[in-house]
Formats: C-alpha cells, structure tokens, sequence
C-alpha cells in the first residue's frame, strides 16, 4: 500500500479525481511499457509545482512518478533504436564505398 493512499494534493484550479488510485492496478517493471506520450510526459510535469518540498506525497504523485519513469524508460529506449539505426546507416555506407572502390580498381 502506498503511504497517505487517501491525501489528494492539488494545484490551484485542478479537479480531484473521481476513481481513487488505490482501484487502479500497480506498475510493473517486468510488464512491457505503454506506448510512450510526450505530451502525456510533459503535462505530468507541469502538474510539478515549484513549492514541491512542502507537500505531504499523495498516491497522485507515486502515479505522477510511475509516468515519469516510463516516459524515461521511453526516451532511452528510442536513443538506443536511433543509435542502431544510424551504425546501420554507416556500415552501409561503408559497405557502398568500399565496394565502389573494389569495382573501380577491376576495372
């Protein structure tokens, strides 16, 4: 159980929730991500308010973090596909060049 389940904390002009977190199910880590959302990511972190210190954590924030972490999780995953595509662009191009310079040579 998550510490202070029931302690809502809102920012001026935010609604409450009508389903309480407790009826939501946990993260896993293990389960695969959903699909990563930047806009989702980046209003999760507009609802930081800059007092965040004084605030007793609510199961609002452990969601709000949950959300964080996949989106982090998300963005490293996308760095690691977007490294891999770019070797792949150099070895083919490496690949061409040389094969190129093989034709030219026989000829």
């Amino acid at each position: 159980m998550r510490p202070d389940e029931d302690v809502e904390v809102l920012n001026p002009g935010q609604e409450s929730p009508s389903v309480s977190s407790s009826e939501e199910e946990p993260a896993d880590d293990a389960a695969p991500a959903s699909p990563f959302s930047y806009a989702e990511l980046e209003v999760k972190l507009k609802q930081i308010t800059p007092d965040w210190k004084a605030i007793k954590p609510s199961a609002k924030m452990f969601d709000m973090i949950e959300t964080l972490v996949r989106g982090l999780r998300g963005m490293a995953q996308q760095h690691d596909l977007f490294t891999q595509l770019l070797q792949t662009a150099d070895y083919m191009r490496t690949f061409s060049s040389r094969r190129q310079e093989i034709e030219i040579s026989c000829v």
